[in-house]
């Protein structure tokens, strides 16, 4: 069994600021959102133009996703 020892930790360890990449996470270019009253999300560009209307939430991320690489 593994025991936790917080005599051992460094407080120096405890107390640095996360690293400059992990701090703020990269701003989405495509928006996704979902239609009121619907089951339909839809995806939009950077120009705030419609690009496409999925089904699933998972499928406009990737839509999303690929459209950004």
């Amino acid at each position: 069994m593994l025991r936790f020892c917080a005599s051992r930790v460094s407080a120096a360890w405890l107390m640095q600021p996360p690293a400059q990449d992990e701090a703020q996470p990269p701003t989405p270019l495509y928006v996704i959102r979902k239609q009121k009253k619907s089951r339909w999300w839809e995806v939009f560009d950077p120009q705030g133009e419609l690009v496409c209307l999925t089904v699933y939430k998972k499928g406009a991320a990737e839509v999303g996703r690929r459209l950004a690489a």
